[in-house]
This record gives structure tokens, sequence and C-alpha cells, in this order.
């Protein structure tokens, strides 16, 4: 008689091999921890077979699949059922492959009214990650609408309740470049 043996922390399926036989009682079959008597249905497209103590079902298999999100970060999906985000990437982004909504911050800034600059300029003498992000960009030689950074401080903006979403969205879509 065939067994199926499954993984004991996840389920997944590991292999068929012949049940022993009882000694105890002949013609019953041993089925050990971990095995079952149920045949799984063996799927396909990146699926694996998995067991949840009753049944088998098709889970997607993704693990050591590395993405980058469009921030830069990179990950690697380690459990069973996971996937990849929307809109996470294949590959590092490449700063040759992003697009060129690029000038200098003393424009980029303009795009702010003399209010929300000032709280800017506040918020960086109290919150170290706003703080980092404008020095980053006070300091290099071109600003870019479009690199992770720029999203990632405007973010630090928003969280630290200085910024509407809805500003940060605004300020993202416009080409601060077009004005100079």
């Amino acid at each position: 008689m065939k067994i199926y043996n499954y993984h004991t922390q996840t389920g997944e399926f590991l292999g068929a091999t012949d049940a022993d036989e009882n000694p105890l009682v002949p013609g019953e079959y041993l089925v050990p921890a971990s095995a079952t008597k149920i045949a799984p249905d063996l799927p396909q497209g990146g699926k694996i077979a998995v067991f949840d103590g009753q049944k088998w079902s098709p889970i997607i298999d993704q693990r050591g699949l590395e993405y980058w999100l469009p921030d830069g970060s990179h990950h690697i999906i380690t459990e069973l059922g996971q996937t990849k985000p929307e809109g996470a990437l294949s590959e590092p982004i490449s700063l040759q492959d992003m697009p060129t909504r690029t000038g200098e911050f003393r424009d980029f800034i303009k795009l702010f009214c003399k209010d929300e600059q000032l709280m800017i300029v506040a918020a960086t003498q109290s919150n170290p990650a706003i703080k980092l992000w404008y020095d980053k960009a006070m300091g290099g030689p071109n600003f870019s609408l479009d690199h992770p950074e720029t999203t990632l401080g405007l973010q630090a903006l928003v969280d630290a309740g200085l910024l509407l979403k809805s500003r940060m969205d605004d300020v993202l879509n416009t080409d601060f470049t077009k004005n100079i």
C-alpha cells in the first residue's frame, strides 16, 4: 500500500513510499505521522501539493524568488503561498534606467508654498528621517522626482502629519524641471 509523506511544518508533499505491514495485525498497514493514505493531485504551474490534515491543496511556491520594491529595497520570498507584490521589480533599479525628471533641489522646493517650505525645514530639526532626506537632497548634484528616496522623504513628511498624502501625490506628479 502506498502512503504519501508530507513535511511536518509546511505540509508540503515530500514523496510516496510503501507502507510497512503491521507486524501485530497481518494485512493491516502502518501510516506514520506526517503521512497519509490520500494521494495528492500534483499541481502544475509553480504550485505544490500541501496537506492540511484532511486534504491536499495546490499552493503557490515562489520560495527563493528575489524581488525589489520601487523604493530599492531587496526581498526574498521565504514562505509557501507568498507571491511577489504588485509593482515589484525582478531586478534592482538602475539609476541609468530611471526616468529623468531631474533638476536641482532648490527648484524642487519651489513646488511648496512658503509655509510648507518652513514646515519642512522645521521638521529637519526634530525628525531624523526627514533630516537625512533633506540633507541628501541638498547635498546632491541632482534631485530626481523619480528616485525612490524622494518618495521615501515625502512619505516621512506624510507620516509625521506634516503633509497630506494627496499633496505628496500632487508633488510627485509635477515635473518641476519644466519650470527651470
